[in-house]
C-alpha cells in the first residue's frame, strides 16, 4: 500500500480487501458523525467490461440487506453518463443525512492497473474517457482496471472480466468489514468470512 501526498491511498492487489476495509474504517471513524446512513453510487456501465466495476459492487452488495446503506446503481440499474445527474438529484432528497460513496472504474499508470484507491472527497465519473460530469461523493473509492492511453474506450471494452471481478470481490469484502466494525463495533463480526 502506498499513499499520495492528496490523500489518494494506492492499495495494491494482495490483501486489497482487508487494507481497503482498514481504511474505509479510519474514513467513517474520522468523518463528522452526524450522518444517519451510508449511500453507495456505483457508476458504470454493464454494457462495457471496464466500466462495470461500479455497477459489480452495487449488485453484490444489494444482496447483504445493510439495515444502515443504499445502494444505487447495479448491474440491473446501472447508474452511467446519462442518469448521473437524476439519481444524484434524487439521493440528495432521500437521502439529505447520508454519507455518499461514490465507487467506479478508472484508467490509470500501467504500474498501477489491478490497484484499488480509495480517498476523501468527490469522484470525477468519466475523467478517464474525457466525459464532462459532476463531481459526487464524500468519500471516493475506484478500481484502476487498465491503463491509460490514446484509444480509452477501445482499453474499457477489452479489459478482462477476470480482472474487474476480483476488484468488485476486494471492494465488496472492504466495505463489508468496515460497514460492520463502524455501524456494530470492533470486534463484532470482524475477522469472520463476510462473503
Amino acid at each position: 500500500m502506498s499513499t499520495k501526498k492528496d490523500s489518494t491511498y494506492y492499495i495494491d492487489h494482495k490483501g486489497a480487501g482487508i487494507k481497503l476495509g482498514a481504511l474505509l474504517f479510519d474514513f467513517l471513524s474520522s468523518c463528522d458523525s452526524s450522518f444517519r446512513e451510508l449511500v453507495f453510487i456505483c457508476i458504470g456501465s454493464d454494457r462495457i467490461t471496464g466500466d462495470s466495476l461500479g455497477p459489480l459492487v452495487g449488485h453484490s452488495l444489494s444482496k447483504h440487506g445493510l439495515s444502515f446503506a443504499y445502494v444505487y446503481g447495479t448491474l440491473s440499474r446501472p447508474v452511467h453518463a446519462l442518469n448521473l445527474n437524476e439519481t444524484i438529484q434524487e439521493i440528495k432528497l432521500r437521502h439529505p443525512d447520508s454519507l455518499l460513496i461514490a465507487i467506479d472504474a478508472s484508467l490509470g499508470t500501467r504500474k498501477h492497473t489491478g490497484y484499488l484507491t480509495i480517498s476523501r472527497g468527490s469522484l470525477e465519473p468519466g475523467l478517464g474517457v474525457h466525459k464532462k460530469l459532476p463531481p459526487v461523493g464524500d468519500i471516493a473509492i475506484t478500481g484502476i482496471v487498465n491503463s491509460a492511453g490514446n484509444f480509452d474506450h477501445f482499453t474499457l471494452q477489452t479489459t478482462r472480466l477476470s480482472t474487474v471481478v476480483r476488484m468488485a470481490d476486494a471492494i465488496v469484502l472492504g466495505i463489508l468489514m468496515a460497514y460492520r466494525r463502524y455501524f456494530y463495533g470492533f470486534n463484532r463480526n470482524f475477522g469472520r468470512p463476510l462473503l
